[in-house]
């Protein structure tokens, strides 16, 4: 019994089993965040990248559009069959061919000069400069390589390199296209010169996650303009080496440093954004920072919870050990796990004592109608089981000339000396209702269950009552159980019980 209550002590100590569960969970979560934030560090950086190729694109998109609408208005021009796109005499002085020119360039913001030059090295351009002016002494259009170009290859057009422009002197990238007459012979070359600054202040409006630099490079990845750096001819190179495909993000290790490119068509340059590693990896720790800053006081308010959840607990617990205390008059000082102990064998016997209770009569203290009717269905249908049905003899006379309570001494009594009778295990007696009692006998032979009932009768007979000078007897039917359903066994029985009665009375009657 002590070897029981010290094992149920034991498995009732939850304390010890809470501190141990709740390590488990601790190094739990601490394995999980470490992963989740690793996980979490290695998706910033994919996100990360894909930004970083989607700005690319963005860019690439933004300049590829300015050039094709460029290009497409160049295309236009030197198609046209008009007057002024055929060069006939001193272009410099036909001033129906400079309005058109102006009207040209007014509506092209991107276009900075337009030029055109035909074939005998007459020129004409856009912001006017007269052929006599200082600025154009010595310069021949026919030797610049956007004329050159053009007038090779009548069907393209063509960009040059960027450069400084021999009459503005600033850094330029110039489109240029053949002039062709109606017959399709050539008569000269036009062009449109592009700021470079301007396009460089376009790129510096946009904004990424992470600081970084746009760099436009042509083929040989020397920088056409960009940002706030160039790229030196190492980093060429390298990127020459591993920048094969039409975009993606390498990294060098040499420099630290991440870049994404993507190619153009026309003109034949690259758009590279160069991310150093550090800056990366801040944008990514600054995140993190974020992250974990909101996790941390995620974590302090549950752990301040569980504290004050556990405190209120203590509190209540200790408050209601000293109502206790104060009802009793004594202050129990047994541990938790013994007082709830205590109180579940407390409880179990407050609950099997119900159990009792509503299966026990109250006056005689047989088992009552409710359990007879619980355990019958589970005995017809077998012949070796028997049942008998008792009946008080005279029972409402007795309690018409002697009263209630005499009736219920004589209930007691019968029942008693009933109980005392029929001890045996697979015997159980019952108060069926009112003055009657049914006894179930178990696998008895039917002259044995006679046998103690007549022993039962005669005690019963042979007993006397102060209250009743008369006596008391009980007549009885006894039948098995070979019937199929509970009500046709209790009809044979109540049959049996009723000869009996016809017969005389204090009489047993068996079927």
């Amino acid at each position: 019994m002590k070897k029981d209550l010290s094992n149920a002590q034991h498995n009732l100590n939850i304390t010890r089993q809470m501190n141990r569960y709740f390590l488990y969970l601790a190094v739990g979560i601490i394995i999980v965040c470490t992963l989740s934030l690793g996980i979490l560090r290695f998706n910033l950086k994919e996100n990360l990248h894909k930004q970083n190729l989607y700005f690319v694109e963005n860019v690439t998109g933004f300049i590829e559009e300015r050039f094709d609408n460029i290009e497409s208005a160049l295309n236009r021009l030197a198609r046209l069959p008009l007057n002024t796109n055929k060069v006939d005499g001193n272009i410099g002085e036909n001033i129906t061919l400079r309005n058109h020119l102006t009207e040209i360039i007014s509506v092209m913001p991107d276009v900075t000069t337009v030029a055109e030059a035909d074939m005998d090295g007459h020129y004409i351009c856009i912001p006017y400069i007269p052929a006599t002016s200082e600025r154009l002494k010595g310069f021949d259009p026919r030797t610049r390589p956007w004329f050159k170009h053009a007038a090779n290859d009548t069907d393209d057009v063509f960009y040059t390199a960027p450069y400084k422009d021999y009459v503005t002197k600033r850094d330029v990238v110039t489109i240029s296209q053949a002039i062709l007459r109606s017959d399709s012979s050539q008569t000269g070359v036009i062009s449109f010169d592009i700021d470079l600054d301007t396009l460089r202040s376009s790129l510096n409006s946009f904004r990424t996650a992470v600081i970084g630099n746009v760099i436009v490079v042509d083929d040989e990845y020397s920088t056409a303009f960009g940002g706030h750096s160039h790229i030196d001819e190492e980093e060429v190179t390298e990127l020459q080496r591993v920048a094969k495909a039409r975009k993606g993000v390498i990294y060098l290790e040499k420099y630290d440093a991440y870049y994404y490119f993507k190619k153009i068509q026309h003109p034949s340059w690259t758009v590279v954004f160069k991310i150093e590693s550090r800056d990366l990896n801040n944008y990514i720790y600054d995140t993190f920072f974020f992250i974990i800053s909101f996790v941390t006081l995620i974590m302090l308010l549950l752990i301040l919870a569980c504290f004050w959840w556990g405190m209120n607990g203590k509190l209540n617990a200790l408050s209601m050990r000293i109502a206790m205390g104060i009802r009793q008059g004594t202050f129990d000082t047994k541990s938790e796990s013994e007082l709830l102990l205590n109180e579940i064998n407390s409880v179990n016997d407050s609950k099997q004592q119900l159990v009792n209770d509503s299966r026990t009569d109250s006056l005689t203290g047989l088992k009552n109608r409710r359990a007879f009717d619980e355990v019958m269905p589970t005995m017809v249908g077998q012949a070796q089981n028997l049942i008998a049905l008792i009946d008080i003899d005279n029972f409402k006379l007795i309690n018409d000339t002697y009263g209630h309570a005499v009736g219920d001494l004589v209930l007691k009594v019968v029942a008693s000396l009933g109980e005392g009778q029929m001890h045996a295990g697979n015997i159980a007696i019952y108060r069926y209702g009112g003055e009657e009692i049914a006894v179930l006998f178990k696998g008895m032979a039917k002259a044995e269950a006679r046998t103690l009932l007549d022993d039962w009768r005669i005690n019963v007979a042979t007993r006397e009552f102060r209250e009743m000078p008369s006596g008391v007897t009980f007549s009885a039917g006894l039948c098995d159980m070979s019937a199929s359903t509970v009500t046709d066994v209790i009809t044979a029985a109540d049959k049996l019980l009723y000869l009996a009665k016809k017969a005389g009375k204090n009489q047993i009657v068996l079927g």
